[in-house]
């Protein structure tokens, strides 16, 4: 490890030829002396000086007023570090050779504009930084040039984060990353976090951070591309020369920290976290830690450090128990049902995808477990919705449902409930509660016309994209989403997870999450259930839970009215996790007045006037801190802000269109008072593969 941690003596150029800062006998004692000091005692006729930052995190920079070395400008970073800008196709082969000459067992490497381009890339030796403009030269022929760096296992490249980098390289250069070491993945070996950003990764190594990190990046997430111009800003170089400076100056505390047995593992875990960030596009493969109460973590580095204690998610397995619904529809309905079901069973059954004119494709066949709901309209054609498509289930084009179809199928139904809706009891099934919903259409005069079937279904694994949310916080979790997008699925298996060591007990108005009869079904695990006799019982009912039967979680699948809000929040106040869903987005149930207690709600108030110069003042450093440009808009003394504390601290947005997409925001609170003051608010964006369980991750804006 010592031996290529190794520092080299750093040097400066001048007049194109090297002088080493420990030894050069210069005029006047600047022996020993600082960048700072030789400049304002000796420099004045060559350089220019600018500082950054204050404190710990100033550094100096010394500029070259002409460019003195052979193959391009010039300048010092910090009080040590001297940086070659190479931006001409001529002086590429000349620095090049440089590099390598620079070269021991350790270098740090950066690229600017990944992944969607390749504008610069850096890399920092000892003694060094060389800046390649890569806009200028062309990303392939810079690539070309340090291909044999680049892909070969020595020297050591430390990379801080190398994901959109190694995009980018293989992209634009054709190069295949290797000998990486993720100095991410280094900070999460040793204080669990996988998201450690560059100046907290400094700080843990107590070392200066870089001065201009936060704000440049908050510009480049605002959108603002700050590579793409040319002449390229000097600001922007010196951030670039950062980069790789202040991360090999971290070189020798790297060594004190890692032991010999870890530097392997790490450099293997980068270098498949490489290959991953390829294949998903940049996002980062996750998993969760079951020796930490299943916190996110990095799959690549819980592979290579400790496999037995990942949880690296589960391939879901459906089972819908379609089968159920052909007891209640009449067989003309059913045949293609049965007959699929007879060629194999229940999930693999196959149905046909409907052309634009609503016929039958018989040529395109669509696994049964796309089925979401059928249709049943009097004097109209039976139909099934499957993923999206129309299908109907009768080949006869003047088939139509009849009254006395639809009231056969009430019959064996029984009575529907205040709010249209019914299930499959154990009478009909001979089986627990069935998760299938019927609801029904009414005239004027409430004689049923119309009949939609929900197919309900139980997902295993369908929640595993939460482990962390729903075991190593206690927090509330309320899933958002439309109609059809999932969210009581999810809220079954959720319920399954919980219950297996805590008392859940689950209030379901509909009972659509354990099913109807009088046993719950399987799906809820070893949790119970309280029905609801109609909807404005509801609130009533969660009440009466908390008051009898003492829950560490309590269950809702629907919160859609004013009473639910208050009894939500009553239950959360008695200290009662809740776990529940209701229909739309963040932005959305802000808006609506009766749920948005949900969330915190929103009022108007009036401060006085230094409060409005001071909340003025505030957003205006949100919007600098976001990168954006600020927009003054005066100072109001009317300001909405949150009402409350949530009740529900992490929101699960998810969508009919995307299934296996999850936002997840972790703190709603801090979300709501972005949205209110006119700005985006960060989330997590999760995804998975629902055939492996893989899952992958990254944050975002919404």
């Amino acid at each position: 490890m010592k031996k290529y941690m190794k520092r080299v003596h750093h040097s400066v150029c001048q007049n194109g030829g090297t002088m080493k800062l420990s030894d050069v006998e210069r005029p006047g004692g600047m022996k020993g002396m600082t960048m700072k000091q030789i400049f304002e005692e000796h420099g004045k006729s060559y350089f220019t000086l600018q500082i950054i930052g204050e404190g710990d995190s100033s550094a100096c920079f010394i500029h070259a007023k002409k460019d003195r070395s052979a193959f391009g400008k010039t300048f010092i970073v910090g009080e040590k570090t001297i940086c070659y800008y190479v931006k001409e196709p001529s002086k590429l082969a000349s620095a090049l050779d440089r590099l390598f000459a620079d070269i021991e067992c350790v270098v740090s490497v950066d690229c600017e504009g990944v992944p969607e381009s390749l504008e610069l890339l850096q890399i920092a030796t000892g003694s060094s930084v060389y800046i390649f403009d890569c806009h200028q030269i062309g990303a392939e022929q810079v690539c070309q040039g340090l291909k044999s760096l680049l892909e070969n296992e020595t020297p050591v490249k430390l990379i801080h984060d190398l994901r959109n980098d190694a995009i980018a390289l293989e992209a634009f250069g054709g190069i295949k990353l290797s000998g990486a070491l993720d100095t991410q993945l280094l900070a999460e070996l040793f204080c669990g976090s996988p998201f450690e950003g560059f100046n907290a990764f400094l700080s843990r190594l107590d070392l200066p951070k870089h001065p201009s990190k936060d704000f440049v990046h908050g510009r480049m997430n605002s959108g603002i591309n700050l590579w793409d111009k040319r002449p390229i800003a000097q600001t922007s170089l010196e951030y670039a020369a950062m980069d790789v400076a202040f991360l090999q100056n971290a070189a020798e505390r790297i060594q004190e920290i890692l032991a010999p047995n870890h530097l392997d593992k790490l450099i293997h875990a980068s270098s498949i976290r490489a290959q991953n960030a390829i294949k998903n596009k940049g996002y980062r493969a996750i998993c969760f830690d079951k020796e930490n109460t299943f916190a996110i973590a990095s799959t690549e580095l819980m592979m290579a450090t400790r496999p037995k204690d990942g949880f690296f998610g589960e391939k879901l397995k459906i089972e819908s128990d379609v089968d159920e619904i052909f007891d209640v529809l009449p067989s003309v309905y059913n045949k293609i049902f049965v007959d699929s079901e007879k060629k194999n069973h229940s999930l693999l059954g196959i149905f046909t995808r409907s052309s634009p004119t609503s016929k039958r494709a018989k040529e395109d066949l669509i696994p049964i477990e796309l089925l979401n709901d059928i249709v049943l309209d009097i004097g109209r054609r039976a139909l099934c919705w499957i993923d999206g498509s129309r299908v109907h289930l009768c080949d006869d084009e003047d088939k139509v449902v009849t009254q006395g179809e639809i009231e056969e199928i009430t019959a064996r139904l029984g009575t529907f409930g205040s709010d249209n809706r019914a299930g499959l009891d154990v009478g009909i099934t001979r089986k627990m509660g069935s998760l299938h919903r019927f609801s029904a259409m009414r005239d004027r005069d409430g004689q049923i016309i119309g009949m939609t079937i929900r197919i309900g279904r139980n997902v295993l694994g369908n929640a595993a994209m939460l482990m962390d949310v729903l075991n190593h916080t206690n927090m509330s979790v309320l899933i958002l989403g439309e109609p059809g997008s999932g969210k009581t699925t999810i809220v079954r298996e959720a319920t399954r997870m919980l219950a297996q060591d805590k008392n859940v007990i689950v209030v379901d108005t509909s009972n659509e999450i354990a099913g109807d009869g009088k046993t719950p079904h399987r799906c809820i695990g070893l949790a119970r259930r309280m029905m609801v006799p109609s909807l404005d019982k509801q609130s009533a009912v969660m009440i009466e839970c908390v008051q009898n039967h003492t829950p560490h979680v309590m269950v809702i699948d629907e919160i859609g009215r004013p009473k639910e809000v208050q009894a939500a929040s009553t239950v959360k106040q008695r200290g009662v996790r809740l776990i529940a869903s209701a229909h739309g987005n963040l932005r959305g149930l802000l808006k609506n007045k009766d749920l948005n207690g949900l969330v915190g709600g929103q009022e108007r108030i009036t401060i006085g006037d230094e409060m409005a110069k001071e909340e003025a003042k505030r957003k205006k450093k949100l919007a600098l801190d976001q990168g954006g440009n600020y927009r003054p808009v005066g100072i109001s003394k009317t300001q909405t802000k949150r009402r409350s504390d949530p009740t529900f601290e992490i929101i699960v947005e998810v969508s009919r269109e995307s299934r296996n997409e999850w936002r997840i925001v972790t703190n709603s609170a801090k979300a709501v008072d972005r949205i209110l003051d006119g700005f985006q608010y960060q989330c997590q964006l999760r995804k998975r593969d629902p055939a492996t369980g893989e899952m992958w991750m990254e944050f975002g804006h919404a």
